[in-house]
C-alpha cells in the first residue's frame, strides 16, 4: 500500500470518528456548536490529521530504507576464509615437518593498523597448527611496516630485516614470513651463517624463488599457482580442496621445477 492510499485511509478514519463523537456530544448536551466552534473544531481536525500523516509517513519511510539496507548487505559478498584458514593449516604442518617438531620459530607479519580478516585467519591457523606441536615455540612475531615490505611485492622485505631477525633469535629453528622471502643481493647470501635456521615464506607470485631455493636459502614456500587446477562449476569443494586449486607447496624436493 502506497502513502497516498495510507493517507486516504487516515482521513476516512479521522473524519468519521470525529464526525461520530461531535453528534454523539450534541445530542446529549443539546448544545448547538457555533460558527467559531466550528471552525475551531475543523482547525483541530487538520492539526491531527497532519500529525498522524507525519507519523504515518515516518515509519513509512524508515521501513523501507531497512528494507533497502538489510537487502543490500545481503547481497554484499563475503570473502571466502576457507582458503586462507587452510593455507594457515598447511604453513603450520609444513613448518613442524621441516624441522621436525621442534624447536623454535619466528614469524613476520605486516605491520598495519587494521589487520584485515584474511590475513588474520591465515595467521591464526598457523599458530594453533604449530601449538599442536609440543616441542614447537613461537620465539617472537617481527612486524614489517609498509616502508620495509609490501604484499604483494616479489621481493618481499628488505635484507636490512632480515640480517637483524637473525642477528635478534640466533636460536630460531625456522623464520615463517607470510610477507614473501627477504630480499637478497649474491653478496648477502654470502654473508649468511652456514647453520643458520630454516626459511618458510608465502608468496603471491612463484618468481625469484629458485635463486633462494638453490642457495639453500630458502626451504619452504606456499606460492599461488599460475594456472588453477579445473573444477567443475557444480562440484561442492572442501577448504582442502580450495587450497589445493589455487596454492601449491614448494620445498626442496620439488623446487627444482621453479622457472624464475
Amino acid at each position: 500500500m502506497d502513502l497516498t492510499r495510507i493517507t486516504a485511509v487516515v482521513d476516512a478514519l479521522i473524519g468519521g470518528l470525529m464526525s461520530v463523537f461531535s453528534k454523539i456530544y450534541n445530542r446529549l448536551t443539546g448544545h448547538q456548536p457555533t460558527a467559531d466552534e466550528v471552525e475551531v473544531v475543523v482547525d483541530e481536525e487538520k492539526l491531527k490529521k497532519r500529525r498522524i500523516i507525519s507519523i504515518v509517513a515516518t515509519f513509512v519511510i524508515f521501513g523501507s530504507l531497512s528494507s533497502i539496507f538489510f537487502t543490500e548487505c545481503e547481497r554484499t559478498p563475503r570473502p571466502n576464509m576457507a582458503p586462507m584458514i587452510a593455507l594457515g593449516n598447511a604453513m603450520g604442518r609444513e613448518t613442524a615437518r621441516m624441522i621436525e617438531n621442534k624447536g623454535g620459530v619466528v614469524l613476520v607479519v605486516m605491520d598495519t593498523p587494521h589487520q584485515s580478516a584474511l590475513s588474520d585467519v591465515q595467521i591464526k591457523a598457523f599458530l594453533k597448527n604449530i601449538g599442536e606441536h609440543g616441542e614447537i615455540t613461537l620465539l617472537g612475531t617481527e612486524k614489517v611496516s609498509m616502508t620495509q615490505g609490501r604484499p604483494l611485492d616479489p621481493n618481499g622485505f628488505s635484507s636490512e630485516l632480515f640480517f637483524s631477525i637473525l642477528e635478534k633469535y640466533p636460536k630460531a629453528a625456522a623464520i615463517v614470513s607470510f610477507m614473501g622471502p627477504p630480499n637478497l643481493t649474491d653478496e648477502d647470501i654470502e654473508k649468511l651463517p652456514q647453520a643458520g635456521p630454516k626459511i618458510a615464506v608465502t608468496s603471491f607470485f612463484p618468481v625469484r624463488l629458485k635463486k633462494l631455493f638453490d642457495a639453500h636459502v630458502l626451504h619452504l614456500a606456499i606460492t599461488r599457482r599460475m594456472m588453477r587446477r579445473p573444477t567443475p562449476a557444480s562440484t561442492v569443494q572442501t577448504p582442502q580442496e580450495q587450497f589445493d586449486q589455487q596454492y601449491e607447496i614448494i620445498t626442496t624436493d620439488n623446487a627444482s621445477d621453479l622457472m624464475f
